[in-house]
């Protein structure tokens, strides 16, 4: 009779009703957080191995370090990056300036994290031509990278001859052979890809360089489940600037284009 007693008692514990009661009180394992990636060197990098690297990887990283989740990246061209954060396919975004139409549906962190953002014309070494002037642009075709903000001015300017790409190697190469005239970029971007593609005596730099300050923001898609913790992400975004880790990570990338 003890014996049966005691198999009742133990067959109610483990039934499953309080198997199912059990779970639902168990925490919820964090959200992944995914991060829009579009190459931009040496800010985001892919490695020859396929694997992901550059100051805002690593900058993501520690910010889902200190969230307490994973993050997990999506490689695309930027307008796909930038349509992945609309449809709320993705989370996070680094390294875009703020604008009225992106405000739609990016919820930018009231943090910038560079204030300076120089964009250099690019020209090749042999030709006598220089962009002295903001008029000198018309009338020539300039490489740029699909989806990217530069300068209010030339952004909205209609009238200059825009050749987009999606990968940024690809104007240094069409400039090399001569279909275009000069590529816009950012200048760190331009210098790095210079470098490590062993072009440097190629391309030299025009005169006019919009070079004023410029802010650039991470940004949360306004469909992310992050958004209702931006203010801790801000909070951690901001003791990484203010802690030092931030410019040590810029430096040890920087200092090796």
């Amino acid at each position: 009779m003890i014996v049966r007693y005691l198999l009742l008692v133990l067959m109610l514990v483990i039934s499953p009703s309080a198997v199912k009661a059990s779970d639902s009180n168990a925490p919820k394992a964090a959200a992944t957080l995914i991060m829009a990636f579009s190459e931009s060197v040496p800010w985001k990098i892919i490695n020859p191995d396929g694997s992901y690297s550059g100051i805002d990887v690593e900058l993501a990283r520690l910010i889902a370090q200190r969230l307490n989740t994973k993050l997990e990246i999506k490689a695309a061209p930027l307008a796909r990056c930038l349509e992945m954060m609309r449809r709320g396919e993705a989370d996070l975004m680094t390294n875009i300036i703020m604008s009225a139409d992106r405000e739609q549906y990016i919820r930018y962190l009231n943090v910038p994290y560079q204030r300076q953002s120089n964009k250099v014309f690019y020209l090749r070494a042999d030709n006598p031509l220089d962009i002295r002037s903001y008029e000198d642009l018309y009338g020539l075709e300039i490489g740029i990278k699909r989806g990217a903000k530069y300068n209010p001015r030339f952004d909205l300017d209609t009238a200059l001859n825009k050749r987009d790409v999606t990968v940024a190697l690809r104007n240094f190469k069409k400039l090399s052979l001569g279909r275009i005239d000069a590529v816009l970029s950012t200048e760190s971007e331009g210098d790095y890809l210079i470098q490590h593609n062993r072009l440097q005596g190629y391309y030299k730099k025009a005169t006019l360089k919009f070079n004023q300050p410029l802010q650039i923001y991470l940004g949360l898609s306004r469909q992310s489940p992050f958004v209702g913790r931006a203010a801790e992400i801000e909070r951690i975004l901001t003791e990484l600037i203010n802690n030092g880790e931030l410019e040590h990570l810029t430096r040890r990338y920087l200092m090796s284009s």
